[in-house]
């Protein structure tokens, strides 16, 4: 169920030493502002109760705080910034939000412009989250019907797909150029 897949999450990225991620088809949660994250939710279940997607945004604002310790890498896929989820001023609120987490040592982002194949990438969206040693890398793949976790050596599929997605996406600046464009196309 996804209260539970959620919880495993959480408790991998509290003990994660490193996550890298690349989303589809809506930016990571971690990145995300609590309206996006409400627009978000309303969108994948329009008939969640209100008391629920509050429970969620709290809990999905809390697991943010491994951002504060996290070395953390996102690749978001260009077409992410063409859905105007929760509208032009949630949107613009989440593009200001991802260009001060950029800022911080911690944290990259980068985007995947939409000219690269998809044959460059990857075909969904997944997590590699690094563990303290002696435990493996961790592969998290999210479906419909629920989340598959893949521990080395087979999670080495998806660190050749992230090596791939590294070498395709924007570099830093380019990708903070990038979404300072995309906040003024939305003014």
């Amino acid at each position: 169920n996804v209260h539970t897949r959620i919880i495993d999450l959480a408790w991998l990225e509290s003990r994660a030493e490193q996550a890298r991620n690349f989303s589809l088809p809506a930016i990571h949660g971690l990145l995300q502002t609590r309206e996006y994250a409400e627009a978000v939710m309303q969108a994948i279940d329009p008939d969640v109760s209100d008391q629920q997607v509050a429970q969620w945004l709290d809990f999905r604002m809390k697991r943010q705080e491994v951002l504060g310790r996290l070395d953390y890498t996102a690749i978001l896929d260009e077409a992410i910034f063409h859905r105007t989820i929760g509208g032009p001023g949630v949107m613009r609120g989440q593009l200001a939000h991802l260009l001060d987490l950029s800022e911080r040592p911690n944290i990259t982002v980068r985007v995947l412009p939409s000219s690269v194949s998809l044959l460059a990438g990857a075909e969904s969206a997944f997590t590699l989250l690094t563990m303290p040693t002696p435990f493996p890398v961790v592969a998290l793949v999210t479906t419909d019907a629920g989340a598959i976790y893949v521990e080395m050596p087979k999670a080495t599929r998806f660190e050749a797909a992230y090596a791939r997605l590294e070498r395709h996406a924007l570099d830093v600046e380019d990708s903070r150029m990038f979404l300072k464009s995309r906040m003024e196309q939305l003014a």
